[in-house]
């Protein structure tokens, strides 16, 4: 008899969009499909969290469908901070209610979330100490809510350094790894990645295979994108029009969009469920009951690719 191949669950970030997040834990519970591993970055911390601390789906689902245009400004509500909007108060006192003081090795399924280090802009892989503490690290979305201080580093929105941790589930041990990405497009995702291809045909070079010039190109790619954000900031802060708040939640969804790209060519997972989620934004939580039924769909279209990679190698 074989071993049973482990299964992650790795949750991208995308704000409201990552709402889609219960739907797509909420078919895999009804097709029984065992998770081993959890991993999430923001948003995806925050769904993956709940889920990990012994919240069933249909209990998130019932919570995030609270959360209406009067309550998601009460989360997000302004405070006397120079680093961001929001010093995130709002939100950390309702995410204790369902998470309350779990450390790591209290939750029910192994989990670990992604935040950004400040000052190097590597991600940091969070999986020991308070759940709660590690979880308002990841979602510390630039200019909106405040950077958060965990083990002397100053923190970051996890989506800025690695969107969807796919490279986080395979290394707590997962064999096949199912990805959720909420804020990209598949189909240009397909182009970039075809594009990719022809270029390192062309690049190809004695002693490096097509995989390794792929790698260092998209890895170039990611170093420009960091660099250009804190110019992209500043030349858009000009202005006095949008809100402060609209432009920061716009800015940061452009560059989470190019990084999750990239980070998809190099880590890619076994299986990769996209949502359709652009029609909303990182703020849109009042679109809730569309964006899990978006996830639930997605999660569906992927079943039979699901099951036939578990029957697959080290089947039971």
């Amino acid at each position: 008899m074989k071993k049973r191949l482990k299964v992650g669950l790795a949750l991208g970030s995308g704000g409201a969009r990552g709402l889609a997040h219960i739907g797509v834990l909420q078919i895999l519970k009804r097709k029984n499909i065992k998770l081993d591993f959890v991993t999430g970055t923001s948003m995806g911390a925050v769904i993956g969290a709940l889920y990990a601390s012994g919240m069933e789906p249909e209990e998130i689902e019932a919570e995030a469908l609270k959360i209406d245009k009067r309550q998601a400004r009460t989360l997000f509500r302004p405070s006397l901070t120079i680093s961001g909007l929001t010093d995130g108060k709002n939100i950390i006192e309702l995410l204790k209610k369902y998470i309350g003081d779990k450390k790591f090795k209290d939750l029910k399924i192994p989990f670990a979330c992604v935040a950004t280090e400040f000052y190097e802009g590597k991600a940091i892989s969070l999986n020991t100490g308070y759940v709660l503490d590690a979880v308002r690290a990841s979602l510390s979305i630039p200019i909106l809510i405040k950077p958060y201080v965990l083990n002397d580093m100053i923190l970051l929105d996890g989506g800025i350094s690695n969107p969807v941790p796919v490279d986080v589930a395979r290394g707590m041990g997962a064999d096949i790894t199912i990805a959720v990405n909420v804020i990209n497009n598949p189909q240009r995702n397909k182009r970039l990645g075809k594009y990719m291809e022809e270029e390192a045909e062309r690049k190809t070079e004695v002693g490096k295979s097509k995989e390794v010039i792929i790698k260092e190109m998209i890895e170039k790619r990611l170093q420009k994108i960091k660099e250009i954000i804190p110019n992209i900031i500043e030349n858009k802060f000009k202005s006095d029009t949008p809100p402060i708040n609209v432009i920061a939640a716009k800015l940061f969804e452009i560059a989470e969009s190019k990084i999750v790209e990239q980070k998809l060519l190099i880590d890619k997972p076994e299986v990769l469920i996209e949502p359709y989620t652009y029609y909303a934004s990182i703020m849109d939580y009042e679109l809730a009951p569309r964006l899990i039924y978006q996830g639930k769909r997605a999660t569906l279209f992927k079943l039979d690719e699901i099951n036939t990679i578990l029957r697959g190698g080290d089947v039971w």
